[in-house]
């Protein structure tokens, strides 16, 4: 009986914040776009569709960048998307990044690209990749940082766009950065509008 009578207290209080929670509602927004599009590398990249490969070369200490402000050392590059129909209407197209499925968000600055194969001993320590826009404006990837581009569509629904980007090695805040290997990996999506 004693069980009975804790329980029925306890009952009639989860009941009674239960007679008080709120209740909303949740609206999705969206479109499904049909546009097949592919990313290749233009001036200053390599590699092929969807695999642009950029060289950041051998790069001083001296010509790393730090704070928000691109080094002396950075690579200048552009990135050409033709999409073959599907995008009449559409004007802009946006590049945005999922440092986390590639080689991290920088630990130590969040806001940049982690090297790969961190804390081995050929790596680099105290830098991270920076990628900046066309305006030299480092994009936080911490904080969903994009790259925008005006999209040019024809008659027929087939839309090019070149984005201006720039990339660099920036310090962290590790107080004793040293030379190593510095190769990083980031993933990308395109969104139109």
């Amino acid at each position: 009986m004693k069980k009975t009578l804790l329980f029925t207290p306890l009952a009639m209080l989860l009941g009674a914040s239960l007679a008080h929670a709120n209740s909303g509602n949740m609206a999705f927004e969206g479109r499904i776009n049909a546009a097949t599009c592919i990313v290749t590398p233009g001036a200053g990249a390599g590699g092929g569709a969807g695999n642009i490969a950029v060289d950041l070369g051998t790069v001083a200490l001296t010509d790393v960048g730090s704070g928000s402000t691109i080094g002396s050392g950075s690579s200048s590059f552009s990135l050409n998307v033709n999409c073959a129909d599907g995008v009449a209407g559409l004007d802009t197209v946006h590049m945005s990044f999922d440092p986390r499925s590639g080689s991290g968000m920088d630990p130590d600055a969040p806001a940049l690209l982690q090297i790969a194969n961190a804390g081995a001993a050929e790596s680099a320590v105290g830098v991270g990749i920076g990628l900046f826009d066309a305006t030299d404006t480092l994009l936080a990837l911490n904080a969903n940082g994009v790259i925008t581009a005006p999209l040019t569509v024809d008659g027929a629904g087939a839309g090019t766009a070149t984005m201006q980007v720039k990339a660099g090695y920036m310090f962290n805040t590790v107080a004793s950065p040293r030379g190593g290997a510095a190769d990083g990996v980031l993933p990308f999506t395109l969104k139109y509008e």
